[in-house]
């Protein structure tokens, strides 16, 4: 329970989001108990990461996947390698990022674990794309939306997903795409009722439009803006 409400509050509150992750540390400390420090060190990594605070999230999350190699646990060891993934990925480290992603990748492929493979093709999409591949990145991203049929997705992944293709398509100047990827991830955002990310969607497609259709870009923005101010 509490390492949920470190997930809970990671994003709204970062200060009750270190409490609780410190306060599971503590329990864990107290029960003598490897498995739930290896998964508190790991929330601790997480709230470090959206912190900004890289090496702490990495010297956690190393510590964790240290206890979680002993233990043998693989399912943790993958999620381990995910959160290696994106702390390098935020350095801005794409070869060590790739590295780890692909280990992850290896291990959720052993697992049959769709969801995490779909994770993890869209994530390396993303970074084909900072490195200016994006036919790579737009090969990655098919692969994350095929593999997210497999999985009991409640549209969550496959709004990212539609949406990364959305952005490969738009860099590769093929718009007729671009638009029908970025509509997809918008149907599916408005499900979800993710009113922020339907409006970043349509920023993406407002600049689509503001070459070829200034007046249409201008309606989308509108539309974007009223989504914001609401």
């Amino acid at each position: 329970k509490i390492s949920k409400k470190v997930d809970e509050y990671v994003l709204k509150n970062v200060d009750s989001a270190n409490y609780y992750g410190k306060k599971l540390l503590e329990m864990a400390e107290a029960s003598n108990s490897k498995e739930l420090k290896a998964d508190a060190l790991f929330s601790l990594s997480k709230i470090k990461l959206y912190e900004s605070k890289l090496d702490e999230a990495l010297n956690h999350n190393q510590e964790s996947f240290s206890i979680n190699s002993n233990l043998k646990n693989n399912k943790k060891l993958s999620l381990n390698y995910l959160r290696f993934g994106d702390i390098y990925n935020f350095k801005g480290d794409f070869v060590n990022a790739t590295k780890y992603y692909l280990k992850c990748l290896e291990a959720a492929e052993k697992e049959k674990n769709f969801s995490l493979q779909q994770k993890v093709y869209r994530k390396l999409s993303i970074i084909n794309v900072s490195q200016n591949k994006f036919k790579q990145a737009l090969n990655n991203g098919k692969k994350a939306v095929e593999i997210a049929k497999k999985t009991t997705d409640d549209g969550t992944n496959q709004a990212e997903n539609f949406f990364n293709l959305g952005t490969c398509y738009k860099y590769l100047k093929q718009l007729d795409s671009a638009e029908v990827n970025f509509t997809k991830a918008y149907q599916f955002f408005e499900k979800n009722n993710q009113s922020f990310k339907m409006a970043d969607v349509l920023c993406e497609m407002a600049a689509i439009y503001n070459e070829t259709d200034l007046i249409k870009s201008i309606e989308i923005s509108l539309k974007a803006q009223k989504i914001f101010d609401d």
